[in-house]
């Protein structure tokens, strides 16, 4: 049995009024990589959310790998600081990765659970915060997206 060593980063590229996009390389030798930044599409906080996952592609610090892993991406511009509570569930039950982005694309918390899964961040007044939702299982991509500031 050899050794088996493992070395990756995340990258991300982030620009005011797109999606973040990150991507998740090996360090095993030099790369280029291209980015396509999406318009962000804002949603407010308190509204409930009907969506499934789309085709766009998101990494993160638990998912990513080999040209990232398909998801939906919501932005939301809050007025006030607080905290951002942050709620995916589906019925039936079902796994998902949830992953709130802060303004400059750095991850600020990601959970991996069964349905309902839910996040919260401290957040900061006139910024806008990225949301990534990813579904494990490919066979149930709907599920319902609720945000609350307390």
């Amino acid at each position: 049995v050899g050794n088996v060593s493992f070395s990756g980063a995340l990258v991300s590229v982030s620009k005011v009024d797109y999606f973040t996009d990150t991507k998740y390389i090996l360090m095993s030798q030099d790369r280029q990589l291209d980015f396509d930044l999406e318009p962000a599409v804002n949603i407010s906080v308190g509204q409930v959310i009907l969506s499934q996952i789309g085709e766009a592609r998101c990494a993160s610090a638990g998912y990513g790998g080999g040209g990232g892993a398909t998801c939906r991406r919501f932005a939301v511009p809050l007025h006030a600081s607080g905290t951002l509570e942050v709620t995916v569930s589906s019925s039936p039950a079902s796994e998902f990765d949830i992953t709130v982005l802060r303004p400059d694309g750095t991850i600020g918390i990601y959970a991996s659970s069964l349905s309902p899964v839910k996040v919260t961040l401290t957040v900061a007044a006139g910024l806008t915060y990225q949301i990534d939702v990813v579904h494990i299982n490919p066979a149930t991509r709907e599920f319902e997206l609720t945000t609350t500031l307390r």
